[in-house]
């Protein structure tokens, strides 16, 4: 009768296996109806937490009781909860997760980072972790999150369509199509499994582009087929429609986390702070605004390609022959489409420097990195906005590299110019790569 009642109502409530399956609703209209095709969706929205995500959070949730990393007794639970995020989400999604309890700890550079960049919030919660009465799920390494899917999302999918021939999910951490598609190939061997990802440079939540999928730990390349990669505005148009025929869906279809929840802000004017949990790192909500693009820092080697492609040097030079040779060239070395600036001490610059670039001494930081630091990266996004937004006319038409003592220092730089049109880069390492590499490190005295 679908009732829950009890000490464990709420608990039965949750689980899948004491509910009905979730509603498979074939789509009213799409483009593909002249081929004979039919495509249903999968209402994981239905959920009694209205999103997927709810499934590998149970499932890891309920591995970790039966494994006594957590208990229902453990004292102040509910009021320790957290979640790790990007300074750039939503003003909504922060009053969501704040409305939920959760206390929010924020993160600058780039909105969706890699597991593995020793900068970001998923690499720091795995990390704290591992502390004493501290528990993590890892949603991009636990094979739980996929398992969830193993467990529930796929066989229920089966038995309501035995003849599927092709399954479609958004990939972000992977779980979904992790776990689902590779229960469906045991059934049906020859179905095709259809990774989608977000367009490069591109953004919609939950999925990722591709490239900042390959670091997770789960095996989502051996379970799909064939890849699409839709961009946002495709993505927002689809969930439109989709929407206005009656399937409230988000910009990542089935998958997203997001409804409409239309009212939340409406709490948080008629109550006061006390009522919600705290925002850390709040120096973070106005300062380092603008994205990020993951190709924009380079190798030492690939910085050099930029700069003296008119040379015709396709490589660094590979013995001190052949750096004296480029030294003794008397032309400018750096291309005319090219610009270097160095943020480093005026000082530290006249000792040695990449020849022809030019110094901006902007006295912030040092070599600390400021994603390990909200305080800093707060002053010294605010410091390179006042540096180098006035000289960007000067940088039309130009790939700028950036150099300081380490590279996040000038990968700020780089969001800071490239939201204004400029094409920045940064020199991956600092400019001590530079010189390790073997590169030229000229100075005034022996350069002209």
């Amino acid at each position: 009768m679908n009732v829950f009642s009890g000490k464990t109502a709420l608990l039965d409530f949750y689980n899948p296996d004491k509910n009905p399956p979730l509603p498979l609703v074939e789509l009213p209209s799409h483009p593909f109806e002249g081929d004979n095709v039919r495509i249903y969706a999968k209402m994981l929205t239905l959920l009694p937490a209205g999103n997927v995500k709810s499934l590998p959070a149970l499932n890891m949730l309920m591995r970790a009781s039966e494994a006594g990393e957590i208990n229902d007794s453990t004292e102040g639970l509910s009021s320790t909860l957290g979640a790790y995020i990007s300074n750039k989400t939503s003003p909504q999604k922060m009053e969501l997760l704040r409305f939920f309890g959760l206390d929010l700890t924020l993160f600058g550079g780039p909105a969706q980072v890699e597991p593995a960049d020793v900068n970001g919030g998923i690499y720091a919660a795995i990390q704290d972790g591992m502390r004493p009465g501290w528990y993590n799920p890892g949603q991009y390494s636990s094979p739980q999150n996929s398992e969830a899917h193993v467990r529930w999302t796929g066989p229920q999918i089966h038995r309501q369509l035995p003849k599927i021939n092709i399954f479609a999910a958004a990939v972000g951490t992977s779980g979904t199509m992790t776990g689902t598609g590779s229960y469906l190939k045991t059934v049906r061997p020859d179905m095709v499994n259809l990774g989608v990802f977000t367009a490069p440079g591109d953004r919609v939540p939950g999925p990722r582009p591709i490239d900042l999928v390959q670091t997770v730990d789960l095996p989502w390349q051996e379970v799909i087929d064939a890849a699409e990669h839709v961009s946002s505005k495709d993505s927002y148009r689809i969930s439109l429609e989709l929407c206005r025929q009656g399937l409230l869906v988000g910009p990542s279809a089935f998958i997203c986390c997001d409804q409409p929840y239309q009212y939340i802000s409406d709490y948080f004017t008629k109550l006061d702070s006390s009522y919600f949990p705290p925002i850390y790192n709040t120096e973070l909500l106005d300062k380092d605004l603008y994205p990020y693009g993951v190709d924009w820092i380079l190798s030492p080697s690939d910085a050099f390609r930029l700069l003296y492609p008119a040379h015709g040097l396709q490589t660094p030079p590979t013995s001190p022959t052949e750096l004296e040779e480029l030294k003794d060239i008397q032309e400018p070395l750096i291309h005319a489409h090219a610009m270097v600036i160095d943020l480093r001490s005026q000082n530290d610059f006249k000792r040695a420097h990449i020849p022809g670039s030019k110094n901006l001494d902007i006295q912030c930081s040092g070599s600390k990195n400021p994603f390990k630091n909200p305080g800093i990266l707060a002053e010294l996004w605010e410091v390179l906005r006042q540096a180098l937004v006035p000289g960007t006319k000067d940088m039309s038409n130009k790939s700028v590299l950036l150099v300081s003592y380490n590279e996040e220092i000038a990968y700020v730089g780089c969001s800071v110019l490239r939201k204004e049109g400029v094409k920045a880069f940064a020199l991956g390492g600092g400019f001590e790569k530079w010189k390790e590499a073997g590169l030229d490190a000229g100075t005034p005295t022996t350069r002209h």
